[in-house]
């Protein structure tokens, strides 16, 4: 069963930068037109069981050298896979490709940032389950509730400051309606939108 699906074009994205790090050395220069009247693109395709496995000896084909002693050296070495581990190879293939591509899918992700630290110095702590939970906790309930707070908080803390550090004595409803009236004062147009503009910032 297949994790994620990953198109043909992601695997070329994935496998490609791969190969392309290995520098090969006495490369032949050979015409594209010569891979195209032999067909040996499909020919690749039925000789790998593996998408991977295609790419490279495509690669491979594609690349050709002409140093005996790689060759040769390329020829002594062989590996074999039984039969069933090439078919269960085959059908996890895309899964291992997708987790290949699952840091580009995170970064592009924005909500995987809303639920895990992504700051270089904090992505370490993701490994703790205590600080997550912590996390968690913060960002469900400690930052819905600080956005209700603070908007209060602007309207309260004066009338606190003239109350306790002023000794006025003025009652909230009092102090609510002289704040409401410097709003209102605020925002009343004047007919100029340059000043107004001003007056409201």
């Amino acid at each position: 069963m297949e994790i994620f699906d990953i198109n043909e074009k992601q695997i070329k994205l994935i496998l490609h930068p791969i190969l392309d790090n290995f520098n090969i050395s006495h490369k032949i220069n050979i015409s594209e037109n010569i891979y195209d009247d032999t067909n040996i693109d499909n020919w690749i395709c039925n000789k790998s069981t593996t998408i991977g496995g295609s790419i490279i000896l495509n690669h491979l084909i594609k690349n050709p050298i002409n140093n005996k002693e790689l060759l040769i050296q390329r020829q002594q070495n062989s590996f074999e896979i039984l039969n069933y581990n090439l078919n269960n190879l085959k059908e996890n293939e895309k899964n291992i490709l997708w987790i290949l591509n699952l840091k580009k899918e995170i970064d592009d992700n924005s909500s995987i940032k809303l639920l895990f630290p992504y700051l270089y110095y904090l992505n370490h702590l993701n490994n703790y389950r205590s600080f997550l939970d912590f996390y968690h906790f913060y960002k469900i309930f400690f930052v819905p509730i600080s956005y209700f707070i603070y908007p209060i908080s602007i309207i309260v803390a004066p009338f606190y400051l003239i109350k306790q550090k002023f000794n006025l004595n003025i009652s909230f409803s009092n102090y609510f309606k002289i704040f409401y009236q410097i709003i209102k004062m605020s925002i009343k147009p004047s007919g100029n939108y340059k000043k107004d503009l001003i007056k409201i910032i």
